[in-house]
């Protein structure tokens, strides 16, 4: 499955090496779509912000062309991302609709935080944690998270968005995902 990373110009070289990382440490378990074609292409202009100065993250994933199960679209910017009533974000995708948007702003000294960010969304994006599975998070506020030991789990800060990469580490041939993720990442196949 083709995936396709818009990028602007606030992605330095190090950061697009974590992305990259990132995207492939997920194409490794897609087994039914033989992992994933990466292509890239730079960004002109700025990416449009709300009026805090941030990124709008809804309006650009609302901008992206519909999921067509013919590729992944991704977004990937240097500035902070923005959400209407949240202080940032991290990154926000279009569950099952394959695209999603992150930022690398508030990661920029980890590029292990950076990949394990690119990891999380781009579970999002391929239906990763849906309400009616085993291990959705029914307690947490922040809906369509895992609640196993899991790069999926929530995080809402950089400490919480740590923990998660930890999940990469201890568990590197999962890429971090726990057995149920994997297993739905294992059956993801375009109709």
């Amino acid at each position: 499955m083709p995936v396709t990373l818009y990028y602007d110009r606030y992605i330095t070289t190090a950061d697009y090496d974590a992305i990259y990382w990132g995207i492939e440490a997920v194409g490794r378990l897609l087994t039914r779509l033989g992992g994933l074609a990466f292509s890239r292409e730079r960004l002109e202009g700025d990416l449009s912000t709300l009026p805090s100065g941030q990124v709008d993250a809804p309006g650009i994933l609302d901008a992206l062309p519909a999921w067509n199960g013919m590729g992944l679209t991704v977004v990937a910017t240097g500035r902070d991302l923005g959400h209407p009533g949240m202080n940032y974000l991290f990154g926000q995708s279009s569950f099952a609709r394959g695209k999603a948007i992150f930022s690398t702003c508030r990661l920029a000294d980890n590029p292990a935080a950076i990949s394990g960010l690119v990891t999380h969304e781009l579970g999002h994006s391929f239906g990763l944690v849906r309400r009616d599975a085993n291990n959705y998070a029914r307690l947490s506020s922040f809906a369509g998270h895992c609640a196993n030991p899991c790069i999926m789990r929530p995080a809402n800060n950089k400490q919480e968005m740590l923990a998660g990469i930890a999940m990469m580490l201890l568990k590197p041939e999962t890429s971090g995902f726990c057995g149920d993720c994997v297993t739905v990442l294992g059956n993801v196949h375009v109709a």
